[in-house]
């Protein structure tokens, strides 16, 4: 038996031959298209994950160059530590000058020698502690002054509450109560016997 080849017959078959081309043809471009994507979208990806990488690398580096930058003012006498206000006013300066810092404290104390007890011995007087943070993770947040020194006897702490965007001196000094020891906190205890 000999199959025929009609007009009919030859259309059907040539429609099926079209149709799977253009069926193969559009499944090797949308697979070709769906590579495409993935690889770009991989490729965006990391290249966004190193450039937040690289901010936060920067962010971080940014308390280690602040910290380096007080020490220096010390080390050359342009920041007095022995000055309660001239630190207040250097910590609020790099505070506003770094809106990613939240806070930064110097706590002041002198070595009065080693003795026979492990670890150093802090002298008695002229203790004190200053603190500038902001009272949030915005930049824009008020900056606050918390101040812990010995009065009478007894560790207390004063704050200066400023209001958002307000001036160094804006706002006075307000006991806020007895407060603890910044200086027998164990990082003082570990600059200490860092500077042996």
């Amino acid at each position: 038996m000999r199959v025929r080849l009609t007009l009919v017959k030859l259309f059907v078959a040539t429609t099926l031959a079209v149709a799977l081309a253009a069926g193969a043809t559009l499944y090797g471009f949308l697979e070709s298209s769906r590579r495409a994507i993935v690889r770009r979208s991989d490729q965006l990806r990391d290249s966004e994950a190193l450039q937040i990488g690289a901010r936060l690398s920067a962010d971080l580096g940014i308390g280690a160059t602040v910290v380096d930058d007080i020490e220096a003012a010390m080390h050359f006498g342009a920041l007095r530590v022995g000055d309660p206000v001239a630190v207040e006013t250097r910590l609020f300066s790099a505070l506003l000058a770094h809106p990613t810092i939240s806070d930064i404290s110097l706590t002041h104390a002198a070595l009065a020698g080693r003795g026979g007890r492990p670890g150093p011995q802090i002298a008695p007087v002229d203790r004190w502690q200053t603190s500038v943070y902001r009272t949030s993770a915005d930049p824009d947040s008020a900056i606050v002054t918390r101040r812990i020194s010995i009065d009478g006897g007894h560790f207390v702490a004063d704050v200066r509450r400023r209001a958002r965007a307000a001036a160094l001196w804006a706002a006075p000094l307000q006991r806020e109560g007895e407060a603890a020891d910044a200086t027998a906190h164990p990082t003082c205890a570990s600059a200490f016997i860092a500077q042996r």
